[in-house]
């Protein structure tokens, strides 16, 4: 199973955020660098064990919800972070965003029976 190190961090960036909690003050009570946080958010560098469940209690999430996307059962956290990004929404952005994801799913599907054809 290989880890995708940019959706860990785009997930660690989001719920730092959703604190609002700056990447100084994470990395500070986590005990990184804010460049090395900047890094892992980024997904330039790997993310070690003990940093993980460090950001995990500090931005209080599971780990689940952090490395849901290389785990073949996080189908529901995906779903509760797309519910989170569109309680983030303004009334206008909304149905904007469903368009786009409308068209994003459709796209995919076609490209999938493209691909089989």
């Amino acid at each position: 199973m290989d880890i995708n190190y940019h959706e860990v961090g785009y997930r660690i960036r989001l719920a730092r955020r959703k604190l609002r909690m700056t990447q100084e003050y994470a990395s500070e009570l986590v005990g990184i660098s804010p460049s090395h946080l900047g890094h892992i958010e980024n997904g330039k560098t790997k993310v070690g064990l003990q940093t993980i469940v460090s950001l995990s209690d500090v931005l209080d999430v599971s780990l689940d919800e952090l490395l849901c996307g290389s785990m073949h059962r996080g189908r529901e956290i995906i779903q509760s972070e797309v519910s989170s990004l569109l309680d983030a929404c303004t009334p206008t952005d909304v149905p904007i965003v469903m368009a786009t994801l409308r068209a994003l799913t459709h796209s995919l599907h076609e490209s999938r029976n493209t691909d089989t054809e």
